[in-house]
């Protein structure tokens, strides 16, 4: 089963601000169709971040956006780290990872972290984009729309 990491950024996508265009990369991990891991650090940084006063969640939403995202997710403690280095040190900890639990797929918007795609590929990972990842049936398996359902618009 492929493993895959969603980055903080990627969370909020899910649980904040409910980006459609993501939403069937969570969908499918809730689905089970591929091995969603996190380490503890990116758990706190991912509290952290949905107390920020700018996105105004209520502590209740703090904290079912956390439930549901720990209710998939493996907390797995970091085993490697990585020769690529993030010019970002706050999102080293995605590319150890990565790394350790090679082969994975790490999927993010954050450009700086999307640059080290080639330095980590000889691990067997991959850094992608979510669009990326939603294109390539090889990288993420996620749930197909029925050809019944497209069928039936008018």
């Amino acid at each position: 089963m492929q493993t895959v990491i969603f980055d903080t950024n990627l969370l909020l996508d899910f649980f904040v601000f409910r980006d459609k265009t993501t939403a069937p990369l969570w969908e499918a991990a809730c689905a089970g169709q591929f091995r969603t891991v996190t380490t503890q650090e990116a758990i706190d940084e991912f509290k952290d971040v949905l107390t920020r006063p700018a996105f105004n969640l209520t502590q209740k939403a703090q904290e079912e956006a956390l439930k549901d995202f720990l209710s998939v997710a493996e907390n797995v403690a970091v085993t490697t780290e990585a020769q690529a280095r993030c010019r970002d040190p706050l999102d080293q900890k995605f590319i150890d990872l990565a790394v350790s639990e090679a082969p994975a797929v790490l999927i993010t918007k954050d450009k700086l972290v999307l640059r080290c795609a080639k330095r980590i590929k000889k691990t067997g990972s991959v850094i992608c984009s979510p669009s990326t990842a939603l294109l390539n049936p090889d990288l993420v398996k996620t749930p197909q729309p029925s050809p019944l359902s497209d069928s039936v618009q008018r």
